[in-house]
């Protein structure tokens, strides 16, 4: 099953704040998740990826757009998570950005498109400048995320509900015995 990139960016949002992340975290995580899937990415798996515990790659993807100079990375296992925030490094400074992992290595042009080359196997690293090579991404409109990882994204997301209960129904809360509106 295919679902609209909205919807995997809501539950992400939700997900990241079920997780216990800031509600400023949890948006730039939906944020990232959409634009992951966009890219062609398994964005819901890699932003599931980074709801763990002590994981830091939103916080470094977040750091990494708000301060974007060249710079060394901590190796994170979920190293294509901080493509969207490279996306907008490149977009603010107005100039192609690279972001170069293990296994590959991204230019993101201002423009927005996106590149992917092989990694000569070098530790993680940002550097602003540089000419885009190698396959540029095709955007996607839909994603379809494992099954497996929806279900534990949506048990994320179910933390972020507040119970029914009879007080809050007595308040006013829901439909009650009858829904006219």
């Amino acid at each position: 099953m295919t679902y609209a990139l909205g919807e995997i960016e809501t539950l992400c949002r939700k997900a990241a704040r079920g997780a216990g992340h800031s509600w400023g975290v949890a948006e730039e995580a939906g944020r990232a998740a959409r634009w992951l899937c966009a890219h062609g990415f398994k964005g819901a798996e890699l932003i599931h990826s980074c709801l763990a515990p002590g994981d830091e790659a939103l916080g470094v993807g977040v750091k990494l757009a708000d301060f974007p100079c060249d710079q060394a990375l901590p190796r994170i296992a979920a190293f294509e998570a901080l493509l969207p925030f490279a996306a907008i490094a490149a977009q603010r400074l107005g100039k192609t950005c690279t972001l170069s992992g293990p296994m590959a290595c991204y230019a993101l042009a201002a423009d927005g498109s996106v590149w992917r080359a092989p990694s000569m196997g070098s530790a993680p690293s940002f550097q602003c400048g540089g000419t885009p090579t190698g396959e540029r991404l095709i955007r996607q409109s839909r994603a379809a995320p494992d099954p497996e990882t929806l279900a534990a994204l949506r048990r994320l997301e179910l933390r972020t509900y507040a119970p029914a209960t009879e007080a809050s129904r007595i308040a006013g809360a829901g439909a009650g015995l009858s829904d006219n509106d």
